[in-house]
């Protein structure tokens, strides 16, 4: 089984070891941070420019985090009216990752242009220092901030969405289940983008142990770690807010895209997820991308498919918005 040539470069272009098996935690984040940045700059596309980008100070149990803005223009038309607003949440597996980090960046820019929407991104905390649930729940903390400050951001309240990345995607998942069930902010829709659904990890493995993954096989180290350092009590995968795939109630959840990879372990749980969406009444839908891995967003640049993938994030977020008039 062969992978498309630029995503097989892409591969080639990362180390075989791990690099995080050296020096103190945060020594690892810097060095893979590194690498990650020149990944994109040899594989990525330059970010969209933007009219405005701000950092907002938010308060969260025991500390504070950031929230930034991205904005495309004052006001739908130049009138001013509140825009639409996009939560994005980054990969990283929970103990990786940051707004700062250049394919992260990117992708909240391309959204903002594209998705005709101010796009939020989260700088949660990380594990292994802060575990399950307090990326979760700083995450959600900065969903109801968006919220209550609207009218300052030039957002309509009524109109926010979410989405992720990998963790990312399990972290907005999660949220819109919190959300449901303590009354919180109404989302009217979810994108989740690789997701990691079930940590678990029997639906990575089994799915790793295939024949069809053996191209990727090498990186199962890179979905193992972060269910360690995530998770203080491997019971807590089988909870919903960890594991959104095992939830027993999907009902009344934002509608939902999910976008799996062809050669990626998580595929069958986020495909597992929108079936199970749907069969609790939530529209959902879900594309597989051919010849695509969990890393497709460093690819803007040199693949044409990975180019499509951003597109089709960003317009299905457009289209989500359009559905709900603002106030």
């Amino acid at each position: 089984m062969t992978l498309p040539p630029q995503v097989q470069e892409l591969l080639d272009a990362n180390p075989k070891t791990p690099p995080e098996h050296t020096g103190t935690i945060e020594e690892q984040r810097q060095r893979i941070r590194r690498l990650g940045d020149a990944t994109y700059l040899r594989f990525g596309r330059p970010p969209e420019p933007v009219e405005s980008v701000t950092d907002h100070t938010v308060p969260v149990d025991g500390g504070q985090i950031t929230v930034r803005a991205y904005r495309a223009s004052t006001g739908r038309s130049g009138t001013g009216t509140a825009l639409p607003g996009h939560i994005e949440l980054h990969g990283g597996g929970w103990w990786l990752g940051s707004i700062n980090e250049l394919v992260n960046e990117a992708i909240c820019r391309y959204r903002c242009v594209q998705a005709g929407c101010v796009v939020f991104a989260v700088e949660y905390r990380l594990a292994p220092e802060h575990q399950f649930p307090v990326p979760l729940d700083d995450a959600y903390t900065a969903v109801e901030w968006i919220f209550a400050h609207a009218a300052d951001l030039g957002v309509d309240p009524s109109n926010l969405s979410i989405g992720g990345s990998s963790a990312g995607a399990n972290l907005a998942a999660a949220i819109t289940l919190k959300a449901r069930d303590q009354a919180g902010p109404r989302l009217v829709f979810q994108l989740l983008d690789v997701p990691v659904l079930d940590l678990t990890g029997e639906s990575m493995r089994k799915a790793m142990a295939t024949q069809e993954l053996a191209p990727v096989a090498h990186q199962q180290h890179e979905f193992e770690i972060p269910l360690l350092r995530y998770l203080r009590d491997p019971a807590d995968a089988l909870g919903p807010l960890a594991s959104p795939v095992h939830a027993e109630d999907l009902r009344d959840l934002p509608p939902a895209h999910i976008m799996t990879a062809e050669y990626d372990p998580l595929r069958a749980e986020g495909e597992l997820y929108a079936e199970r969406l749907m069969q609790a009444g939530v529209h959902a839908t879900v594309t597989r991308h051919s010849g695509a891995i969990h890393g497709t967003s460093f690819l803007t640049r040199v693949w044409e498919p990975a180019q499509e993938w951003q597109r089709e994030a960003a317009e299905r977020i457009r289209q989500a918005h359009l559905r709900k008039e603002p106030r």
